[in-house]
């Protein structure tokens, strides 16, 4: 691996690279991002961080209930998490070992709607008060849902 290698980051500012190797002889290749221009670049590293500049706002989201449920999902679709109309918000989290796939639209789970694989979690779209279907490709898996209103 080289030093300092340009990594081409289309019409944005390009990244230089660096190498470095581990005790083993493990070849690692670094990215660091700088920001400034000319002789006033600025490393962003602990303690120095990204500035941002602009207006953005954030809020404390609370729920009146917060509801937590384990489902399982098997190679024949079924709902895994029920319409809801006071739905305000609803992560799906695959604690099992086997891969699942889930569907939001109304209907049948296929092995080709979206994946949520072992120790991942779906974040159900802000407004959806739909029931959500899950299937594995062969097997079983254990689900953790939790919704608010």
């Amino acid at each position: 691996m080289a030093d300092n290698v340009i990594l081409d980051n289309g019409d944005l500012t390009d990244f230089t690279s660096r190498s470095s190797e581990t005790a083993s002889g493990q070849q690692i290749q670094h990215v660091r991002i700088d920001f400034g221009t000319g002789t006033a670049e600025d490393v962003v590293a602990s303690g120095n961080g990204l500035p941002v500049t602009g207006s953005f706002s954030s809020s404390t989201v609370t729920f009146s209930n917060l509801l937590a449920t384990t489902a399982t999902a098997t190679s024949t679709s079924g709902v895994i998490l029920a319409a809801n109309a006071s739905r305000e918000s609803a992560r799906i989290t695959n604690i099992d070992t086997s891969g699942i796939t889930a569907f939001i639209n109304g209907g049948t789970a296929t092995t080709s709607h979206f994946p949520i694989r072992p120790g991942e979690s779906f974040e159900v779209p802000k407004g959806y008060t739909g029931a959500i279907e899950a299937i594995t490709a062969s097997s079983t898996a254990v689900l953790r849902c939790i919704e608010g209103d």
